[in-house]
């Protein structure tokens, strides 16, 4: 989950690996402490991978995407027609000089 919360952010997975990798590699630490450390690192990675794979929808973070791609198909499909008209008619109003995003739909967290 955290790979997928902080997909992108080049910093702290640097901090990641050098603190999992650190710990997963010292003999002093306790074994139980470095197989934890270890598959942390690895859910992580697995995280990070799978977002970063995504291709962001305009006007979306590749974490939103994912979420929309996430969605039941029949959920996912009014979302997307919510999601077109709303881009739609910021275009016809000019939208891209105004500089400002559009107001899009909310991502629903989970299927009613």
């Amino acid at each position: 989950m955290a790979g997928r919360n902080h997909a992108g952010d080049e910093k702290l997975m640097e901090q990641v690996v050098d603190g999992s990798l650190g710990c997963a590699m010292d003999t002093k630490q306790q074994e139980a402490d470095r197989r934890r450390a270890g598959e942390y690192l690895w859910g992580f990675a697995e995280g990070w991978a799978e977002i970063m794979a995504v291709t962001p929808i305009e006007f979306l973070t590749r974490q939103e995407t994912a979420r929309v791609q996430s969605l039941p198909d029949w959920l996912r499909a009014q979302w997307v027609e919510r999601y077109s008209r709303a881009v739609a008619s910021w275009y016809a109003a000019g939208g891209r000089l105004s500089g400002r995003k559009p107001v899009l739909p909310a991502i629903p967290e989970r299927a009613p």
